[in-house]
């Protein structure tokens, strides 16, 4: 990895932890992923060969560009979706920063409507936005991920709460493999089997 995008990646993560740090509320921070997570992310996207990947919740890009960096080794692409034009702003400059505008599309709005308009099939979905939307993004975007792609949701043990409805929803999925991956805040792995 090149030097100048450790440096980014490492500046997105001290930013995010001085802003948790300082309590700011969860509408004007970060939002980001914990390097760990990141990591697995990459690590998922490229042994999967992943070429046609889905974020749901963008943020500011931190997640995107782990990301972006399995498509780009897969000669594949990432489209990513973010509903707060300011957050938007902020991911397309890390983006340009990481020097992985050909690799990464942003789709700005509600990605209820524009997860329905896709009509292509994607290998790797993750899903990180407001906890109480996970069902409906799983159900809409699991009819257009291929047999062997895989669903990586966000938060399952950071909001255990709220998100243990969705766990068990995709656990109870015929055609499903389902498993937490103790990694970050805690991720649910979900493998499409038909």
């Amino acid at each position: 990895m090149r030097e100048e995008l450790i440096a980014l990646l490492k500046e997105l993560e001290e930013k995010d932890l001085e802003e948790r740090a300082k309590g700011l509320p969860t509408s004007v921070r970060m939002r980001s992923i914990t390097p760990d997570v990141g990591l697995f992310l990459n690590i998922m996207a490229k042994t999967s060969k992943a070429v046609n990947l889905l974020e749901i919740g963008t943020s500011t890009g931190y997640s995107t560009i782990w990301l972006a960096l399995a498509a780009k080794e897969n000669n594949g692409k990432i489209t990513t979706l973010e509903n707060d034009s300011r957050k938007v702003k902020m991911a397309t400059e890390h983006i340009r920063r990481a020097n992985l505008e050909d690799i990464v599309t942003i789709i700005e709005g509600d990605a209820k409507a524009t997860i329905k308009s896709f009509d292509q099939e994607f290998d790797f979905v993750f899903i990180d936005a407001e906890k109480e939307d996970y069902i409906e993004y799983f159900d809409l975007v699991f009819p257009k991920l291929k047999v062997g792609g895989i669903i990586i949701a966000d938060n399952v043990v950071s909001h255990s709460d709220s998100l243990k409805v969705y766990v068990d929803y995709v656990r109870a999925n015929q055609n499903t493999q389902s498993v937490l991956i103790p990694v970050g805040r805690g991720e649910e792995l979900t493998l499409k089997i038909r």
